[in-house]
């Protein structure tokens, strides 16, 4: 298993775990060699040189930088593509350019915004219908119907995370692409 999804299933762990858990202290008898999670950071990074240990010095559970948007990024967009499909099975048709969250939050086929909304990014409705800023995420302004290509970009984070995107296809499937990828999907599909 590679590095990456190391730190994706300590993300998860820790999540489910809780993030503010602390060790007891340090082993009985130590005699200041530090607590048992000290001595399991200082052991990997000798084993894997990994510059973000998941346990800091203080024994404080940690979750690097990126790990939450990694993996809640993706849920919602995933989200968003099952209350898609509750929306055009419901209705028939795909929400109109320009209304996508709007349409869809109205229709109770989303009923929580927040899954429209970035990560951590504290976003209110207004700003998710509106896409304001960099909170929401960005919808396609193209018309969809039956005869878009399964492959078209229609949701996706609204600035690069760590050089790359995550990106809704109309397929339903979600992808994490370099942010070359993602300017070169955007010139292949947006607009056309």
């Amino acid at each position: 298993m590679g590095a990456g999804k190391w730190i994706l299933v300590a993300a998860a762990c820790a999540a489910s775990l809780g993030c503010d858990t602390k060790p007891i202290g340090p082993k009985p008898g130590a005699g200041g060699a530090g607590s048992g999670p000290r001595q399991e950071v200082d052991t990997a990074r000798k084993e894997t040189h990994n510059p973000a240990p998941l346990i800091d010095p203080m024994g404080s559970l940690q979750v690097y930088k990126g790990a939450k948007h990694d993996i809640q990024c993706p849920t919602n967009l995933r989200s968003i593509g099952a209350c898609l499909l509750m929306y055009t099975t419901r209705t028939g048709e795909y929400p109109p350019p320009g209304a996508f969250f709007r349409k869809m939050l109205e229709s109770g086929d989303i009923t929580d915004f927040n899954i429209c909304a970035i990560p951590r990014s504290n976003a209110t409705r207004d700003e998710v219908q509106a896409q304001m800023g960099e909170k929401a995420y960005r919808v396609t302004m193209d018309k969809l119907n039956d005869s878009t290509s399964t492959e078209k970009p229609i949701v996706w984070d609204p600035v690069p995370f760590q050089d790359g995107r995550h990106v809704l296809l109309l397929s339903g499937t979600v992808v994490d692409v370099t942010e070359d990828a993602f300017q070169g999907m955007m010139a292949k599909w947006e607009g056309k």
